[in-house]
């Protein structure tokens, strides 16, 4: 089980951890073989996120095949992405 170290801390107190792609995979899986409930209590993860990964597996399948990507956590696309400069100038205004 390849789980990193957590950065922080969620609003509940409760540790944020980041996932690698093979165990995310390793994950899915067990939740195939038994049961997505059994696999939130073995690999301690939300079954909502087992559930996600599910969803996204030939995605997640096809990403840990690439020689580069060996290091990568999330799929392309993913993340919070970057304001333009229309929309930080309408924050900062709303703001006042």
């Amino acid at each position: 089980m390849e789980l990193e170290k957590p950065a922080t801390t969620s609003h509940k107190g409760e540790k944020i951890s980041s996932y690698t792609i093979k165990f995310k995979l390793e994950v899915v899986e067990f939740a195939e073989n038994k049961s997505i409930g059994a696999a939130a209590v073995k690999y301690k993860v939300d079954r909502h996120c087992i559930r996600d990964w599910k969803k996204k597996k030939d995605d997640l399948q096809e990403l840990s095949k690439s020689v580069s990507n060996k290091k990568r956590k999330r799929l392309q696309g993913a993340g919070r992405k970057p304001l333009s400069d229309v929309e930080n100038v309408m924050k900062c205004r709303k703001k006042y």
